[in-house]
This record gives C-alpha cells, structure tokens and sequence, in this order.
C-alpha cells in the first residue's frame, strides 16, 4: 500500500511493491506464519504488523455497524430528541451579516408556532407591497384613518 508523502508516495506495508515472484514468496512465508500464530491475540498481531513497517489508519466502517459516538455526539443527538418531543427541530441557514437581520430571523423563528404570525409573514414575504399599503393605512390620521382601518376590521 501507498501514502502519499512531501517527497511522493511511500510504501507503508512492507509486503507492497515487491516483484511478483518476491510477493509469493512472502505470501507462503505469511500463510506459514498464520498457522503458527493462531493463538496469539489481535493486539499482539497489530503489533507485529507495525513493527514489520505497516501503519495503523483508521477505516471506513459500512452501513449498519454501530461505532461508539463522542460525549458531545450523544449530548447532541439527546438534545435533538428534547427538541422533537416538543415539536421543535434545528435547522441551519446563512443569514445576511446584518445584526438587525439576523435578530429579525432569531424573533421570527420564536413566533412562527402561532398560525397567525406564520400567516402573515408568509403573506408578507408573498406579496411585500401589502406590508407597504398596511404600514401606510396605520399612519393615516382622523377621520379618514378611522374609517379605513374599521372598513379593515383593525
């Protein structure tokens, strides 16, 4: 086997990269020392393997093998449970770097269980001239502000 290193790659298993006459030869030599060792345990194999040259790297472990999760893994995957109990689930967006922004989208995301503040924010995002019309309605003054805003129902 091959790692790739600063000055190329480099051979990381001794038995890699012989002629092919020089592998079988090795590889008998692997079978004889296979039957004689079958009482030794795994470490102590690894052990020997690493001595010999070969490296120790970690692996890709395949669907449906559990591997032990990380203290903040659990903690996580606990919270995210918390969290779909009551009905809630994390989500993660890009947002402008504006503080006002991001502030508008944290207070948002707090309401948007009330059907009503989802409704009118998807009306707003639907159709922004409406927000204009109904900001201009609310500043309208006397008489004609009163008639238009019971007219509304507001």
């Amino acid at each position: 086997m091959l790692r790739e290193e600063k000055g190329g790659l480099v051979r990381t298993c001794p038995g890699e990269g012989k002629r092919p006459r020089d592998r079988e030869q090795h590889h008998d030599k692997q079978e004889h020392g296979q039957q004689s060792e079958r009482g030794r345990s795994p470490e102590e194999l690894v052990a020997e393997l690493v001595k010999q040259g070969c490296t120790i790297t970690t692996a890709l472990v395949g669907p449906g093998i559990k591997s032990p999760r990380s203290p903040d893994a659990q903690r996580k995957k606990e919270e995210r449970e918390e969290l779909a109990k009551t009905g809630w689930r994390q989500i993660s967006f890009m947002a402008p770097d504006n503080p006002a922004a991001r502030e508008f989208l944290m207070n948002a995301a707090k309401e948007i269980n009330s059907k009503r503040v989802l409704k009118a924010l998807r009306g707003a995002l639907d159709n922004p001239t409406v927000v204009q019309v109904g900001w201009k309605v609310l500043k309208l003054k006397g008489k004609a502000g009163a008639r238009v805003r019971r007219a509304l129902g507001l």
